[in-house]
């Protein structure tokens, strides 16, 4: 009689488990809800993968996250921000990929957000203001290791680009920024891009 009620015992407990919902996997498994502050209920970063990160990307994406609630997502939200900030979907306008590139400069200490923001930096066919809005975001989340990635853009011959690679650079900060930015200066014609370079260098003095 013993043997039989340990056997109910362990036929349930496995029943259990089989409902529980952190037992779920695939892609039918849920992602923990948003938070209201826009994080995730146990307050720590979920493994998430396929259309799990694509629909708590979109979450966060809907409400205006914050830095902090990107940055519990982790990495998971780099591959969903980075499809949407390339405009590698169907639903690519310019106010989602603005929304997409800022949250991925706000994921500092998640070096993976840096990889589709560089890369958006070097496109010559990606839109301008999508070009001048990553370097920023770039430079917000790599600082003085951004720099490389930004002054090539100081060549630029759209005048846009060449001044959000001076406020890049500003953000990035360093001595390296600040090179850049006055070999630039020396070369620059267009009045409004110099005088841009001139007032960013002048905050940039210690």
């Amino acid at each position: 009689m013993a043997l039989g009620r340990t056997a109910v015992a362990v036929i349930a407990l496995g029943a259990m488990a089989m409902l529980s919902p952190r037992a779920a996997v695939g892609p039918t498994s849920a992602a923990a809800p948003p938070s209201p502050d826009g994080g995730f209920e146990d307050g720590g970063a979920p493994s998430l993968t396929g259309p799990q990160a694509e629909a708590a990307v979109e979450a966060l994406l809907g409400k205006n996250a914050g830095p902090e609630a990107w940055r519990k997502l982790g990495p998971a939200a780099v591959g969903p921000l980075g499809k949407i900030a390339r405009g590698a979907e169907a639903r690519s306008v310019p106010r989602r990929r603005e929304d997409a590139i800022r949250s991925l400069g706000a994921m500092d200490g998640i070096p993976e957000a840096a990889l589709p923001l560089r890369a958006i930096v070097a496109d010559p066919n990606a839109v301008v203001p999508d070009r001048t809005r990553a370097a920023f975001a770039l430079a917000q989340q790599q600082g003085p290791a951004a720099v490389a990635d930004l002054e090539p853009l100081l060549q630029e011959p759209s005048e846009l680009l060449r001044l959000g690679a001076a406020r890049g650079l500003a953000q990035a900060g360093g001595d390296d920024a600040k090179k850049a930015l006055e070999d630039r200066l020396e070369l620059e014609e267009t009045p409004v891009v110099r005088e841009a370079i001139q007032r960013t260098l002048t905050l940039m003095q210690p």
